[in-house]
């Protein structure tokens, strides 16, 4: 087991992950899969306290990282997500997820945790596409990202940068129809309107005809104006989940659970302190395959 660079945060791994794993599916009634290379549940959260932003990794030991999810525990609708994806390093290390306090703050105590599926063997070929592709510095920042012809994308890789000081939270991060592209939405916090942030979006892409019935499945909460809402996207029956996204409809609702098992992700937001007053949903994306 390779040394923890991040003292003080709390590690799963091995049977402790994959018995967090079926017990969420279990909770949630996913079915298991119908064969055999259970991939094992990986959590890394950072410390819970009152400090301002927080990062988290979730890592593979020798890689094997598919899918990513995070989420954050002690701040409903007052901290979001700024950066959400694979681990800047190489896709199969694992997933990343950073996330602030919105825009007046937050004095209690709480946390991110990052979650990736570590498969016992790697992908047979992927592609890191650091694109470095960025939006504009503007209220309101899209990217979209393709990866090459013949290829499709696994995972969207998207970060928020502010030089003057903006705060600005992710909304959507979400896998094209057809598989070979990412979009991903910042928008700016309505408590904090000065400064300007840019949006970054890097994709991993896969040889298509080395993955196995790949499908985008997803679930979406029926428009409202409840404070909360949660969205739960299943794979087929003898499909893993291999990548996972979201979207959020209004300004001020913010994403802040984005919990995978092995065979689903559910997706979870929060109506913010300046939320829009006109109705919204959720959308919870999950990328599934039968093997490589």
């Amino acid at each position: 087991m390779e040394a923890d660079v991040f003292p003080g945060r709390s590690r799963l791994r091995a049977g402790v992950g994959f018995a967090l794993a079926a017990t969420l599916a279990i909770v949630l009634g996913w079915a298991a899969p119908a064969y055999a290379a259970v991939p094992d549940l990986v959590v890394d959260a950072s410390n819970y306290d009152s400090a301002s932003p927080k990062s988290a990794d979730g890592w593979c030991e020798g890689g094997g990282a598919v899918g990513g999810g995070a989420y954050l525990s002690g701040a409903p609708g007052q901290a979001y997500f700024t950066a959400f994806g694979f681990a800047a390093a190489t896709f199969s290390d694992g997933a990343r997820a950073t996330a602030a306090e919105d825009g007046d703050g937050f004095s209690g105590r709480w946390s991110v945790a990052a979650q990736t599926l570590c498969y016992p063997t790697r992908l047979p070929t992927y592609h890191n596409h650091f694109l470095g592709k960025r939006g504009p510095f503007a209220s309101l920042v899209t990217n979209e990202a393709s990866c090459y012809e013949g290829e499709v994308a696994l995972a969207g890789n998207a970060r928020l940068y502010s030089s003057d000081g903006g705060k600005f939270y992710l909304s959507h991060l979400i896998p094209s129809a057809d598989l070979t592209s990412w979009s991903a939405v910042g928008r700016e916090d309505p408590l904090y309107t000065a400064g300007s942030a840019s949006l970054y979006l890097d994709l991993a892409c896969v040889n298509a005809d080395e993955l196995s019935g790949l499908v985008r499945v997803s679930a979406s909460t029926a428009a409202g104006t409840d404070t909360n809402a949660l969205a739960v996207a299943k794979c087929p029956l003898g499909k893993y989940l291999v990548g996972s996204g979201f979207s959020v409809g209004g300004v001020g609702i913010f994403v802040d659970d984005v919990r995978i098992s092995p065979t689903g992700v559910s997706v979870a937001a929060y109506e913010g302190q300046a939320a829009t007053t006109a109705n919204w949903s959720v959308v919870a994306y999950a990328l599934c395959s039968s093997g490589w």
